[in-house]
């Protein structure tokens, strides 16, 4: 522990900050492609939600309430998997080409997930200080959630990989493995 400040919230920091800045980096090569667009984007997800990860590990308050701050991480947490699946999408083209029913089924999950408080049920105060949160039956589809964008993610890179030929299947087997 360095002060109040523990060396683990440190490194979770330093690593945020680092994959935000490669995101920057791809993005700053080229912003008008969208798949530069929504690596940066998921690199933005990834960073904060590493940072905010971190703090709520560490117990650090990042905001007053206490409902919030337990909540916080999957609120965060919640872009990821859409920026992930929205760049596996386009990385292989330079628009993304989805029908607005695929868009409205990509997004559905997302928006019922932004309402966080849907994922705990009820809290309750275990003793003075600390309070327990059960969670609700949004938590299993926030983890399915999860689990079916970022598992499609990797089949639609992988699917590209196996079809592409020459320098982009050398990048793709890069990011895959």
């Amino acid at each position: 522990m360095l002060g109040n400040i523990h060396i683990s919230l440190i490194f979770y920091i330093v690593v945020s900050i680092t994959v935000i800045i490669i995101g920057a980096l791809v993005l700053k090569r080229d912003v008008k492609k969208t798949s530069n667009i929504f690596f940066f984007l998921s690199a933005v997800s990834i960073g904060v939600w590493g940072i905010v990860f971190a703090a709520h590990v560490q117990k650090y308050s990042l905001v007053s309430s206490e409902s919030f701050n337990v909540i916080l991480p999957y609120f965060v947490g919640v872009n990821i998997p859409l920026m992930l699946l929205l760049f596996a999408l386009t990385f292989t083209q330079l628009k993304l080409r989805v029908t607005k029913r695929t868009l409205i089924l990509i997004l559905t999950p997302y928006t019922i997930l932004m309402w966080g408080s849907f994922i705990f049920s009820s809290k309750f105060l275990k003793t003075d200080l600390v309070s327990e949160f059960t969670i609700g039956l949004f938590y299993f589809f926030y983890i399915f959630y999860t689990v079916g964008y970022l598992l499609t993610s990797f089949l639609i890179i992988l699917k590209h990989s196996r079809a592409s030929a020459g320098v982009f299947k050398t990048v793709l087997h890069s990011i895959v493995w």
